[in-house]
């Protein structure tokens, strides 16, 4: 890997999923709800923050990273790491990819969600795209000599606008709104953020029939063999 992190990779466990967000409190503002729900169920959730939010709000960045932490737990994640890139100035480019590349072989989620695809927020833009390829990066053996090559079995982007599926969150956003609450470095206006957030769930859900949905998008078209148990793999 290219880029310095505080990580320790020798201690990561091997997750089931795995959110990437450009900042802190990112993930937590996509699909925090659907990755508590998935924890609950039994699976080994991760969070990766590309970089430590330091550009945003008023704390520094140390503090931030400590209220990632207690936002994790409430999320009830296995695992959540910061890789400190710098914040506001994401680049595409080799370093970030390989470092990102590296994350996931030696995370190896067997299920990857990356920012919208169509996101407006130069940041989230650049970790999509950064996420996206790092994937690719990550599958080819020859990319490193220190980790095993790993391909997520599908990848997912959040979605608030067209998603093709929703999660029904009806009884997780208590924990993404306690989530957020850590944030008082990053949020002065608290309540606002949440009724926004709530009220994009609140008109997935209203389309599916539940009370409160996230949204998420693919690249790959649904292979379906089995019409009753539909399962959504991304093809490399």
């Amino acid at each position: 890997m290219f880029w310095n992190t505080d990580i320790d990779f020798a201690n990561v466990p091997e997750l089931d999923l795995l959110a990437i967000g450009a900042q802190p409190g990112d993930v937590e503002l996509s699909c925090g709800a659907t990755l508590h729900k998935m924890a609950a169920a039994g699976y080994k959730t991760g969070i990766l923050d590309l970089t430590r939010g330091e550009m945003t709000g008023s704390g520094l960045a140390e503090g931030r990273v400590e209220e990632s932490k207690l936002a994790g737990a409430i999320l009830k994640v296995t695992w959540r790491g910061t890789l400190a890139m710098p914040d506001a100035r994401l680049e595409n480019n080799v370093g970030a990819r390989m470092t990102i590349a590296g994350t996931l072989r030696r995370l190896r989620p067997a299920t990857l969600i990356l920012p919208a695809l169509n996101s407006r927020h130069p940041e989230s833009h650049y970790a999509a795209e950064l996420g996206w390829e790092a994937c690719v990066l990550s599958g080819i053996p020859a990319a490193d000599s220190y980790s095993l090559p790993h391909y997520p079995q599908r990848v997912i982007f959040s979605a608030e606008e067209n998603p093709q599926f929703v999660v029904d969150v009806s009884n997780d956003f208590d924990a993404v709104e306690q989530a957020l609450a850590c944030y008082v470095t990053r949020f002065s206006n608290l309540e606002t953020v949440i009724e926004k957030y709530k009220t994009c769930l609140r008109y997935l859900g209203s389309r599916t029939a539940v009370t409160l949905a996230e949204g998420f998008t693919s690249k790959d078209l649904f292979a379906v063999n089995d019409v009753v148990r539909m399962d959504l793999k991304t093809s490399w």
